[in-house]
């Protein structure tokens, strides 16, 4: 949602093919409970690299700066290792029990993954 209001809404993604600025389906930044293949869609349009994103099967992370990126990967790895003891998430795991938005990373990055063990990481390179 804040990618999607700092880079989208202002007009910053460009569509690859005809480089003029490209804005999210009804302009809509919040897609909690929404069929998300418009937005798959978009981001696809506007990115060189979302053509190898397969989104049931890796989370795409967007660090606010370059040095976020390996403390998302310290994340990422903490949970595949389970090195708080716990199993790795499921989507049944939250049903009915959504993690809080003010809730630390880990809690929020578990949620997201459920059964999803790989991270895209979108990076400088690929903003360019």
């Amino acid at each position: 949602e804040e990618f999607l209001k700092r880079e989208a809404l202002s007009g910053n993604l460009k569509s690859l093919e005809t480089g003029e600025s490209a804005y999210p389906p009804s302009n809509r930044t919040q897609w909690d409970n929404q069929r998300l293949n418009p937005l798959w869609n978009y981001l696809r349009r506007v990115t060189k690299s979302f053509e190898i994103w397969e989104p049931t099967q890796c989370v795409m992370a967007f660090p606010a700066v370059g040095s976020d990126i390996r403390s998302v990967a310290a994340l990422m790895h903490n949970i595949l290792v389970g090195a708080d003891g716990r199993t790795f998430p499921r989507p049944n795991d939250f049903q009915g029990a959504p993690t809080r938005v003010d809730a630390p990373p880990t809690e929020r990055l578990r949620e997201i993954l459920a059964e999803r063990r790989k991270i895209c990481m979108y990076d400088d390179n690929m903003h360019a």
